[in-house]
C-alpha cells in the first residue's frame, strides 16, 4: 500500500546520481570480488579514484609522475587527455538532458 509518508520519504532535494556514479567509478579501482582489507592498497586506490574524479586523469598522473620522478611519454599524456575529454563531454551531455 502506497502511503503519503512513504512517498514523502522518497522525495528529497538532493540528486544522488553523482554519488552513484562515483561508486561505480570506485569499483574500477577496488573490484568487489577482490579483498584488499589487509593491505594499504584499499586506501591508496580510494585516494587515486577520488583524485581522478576531482581533477581528472591528466592532472592526477602528471602530479604523481612528477612526485615519483617518473618520466611520462607523449603517448601516456595523450591517453590521459583523451580520457578526460570523454569524461567532460559525457558530463556536458548529461547537463543538456536535464
Amino acid at each position: 500500500i502506497l502511503t503519503k509518508q512513504w512517498v514523502t520519504d522518497l522525495i528529497h532535494e538532493f540528486d544522488s546520481n553523482k554519488q552513484e556514479s562515483f561508486n561505480g567509478f570506485l569499483t574500477k579501482f577496488l573490484p568487489k570480488k577482490k579483498h584488499y582489507c589487509r593491505t594499504i592498497c584499499n586506501q591508496e586506490r580510494t585516494y587515486a579514484a577520488i583524485n581522478i574524479d576531482s581533477v581528472g586523469y591528466e592532472n592526477t598522473y602528471d602530479l604523481l609522475f612528477t612526485l615519483l620522478g617518473v618520466r611520462h611519454s607523449l603517448v601516456t599524456s595523450e591517453h590521459h587527455r583523451r580520457i578526460d575529454q570523454v569524461r567532460k563531454s559525457h558530463a556536458q551531455r548529461k547537463k543538456m538532458t536535464k
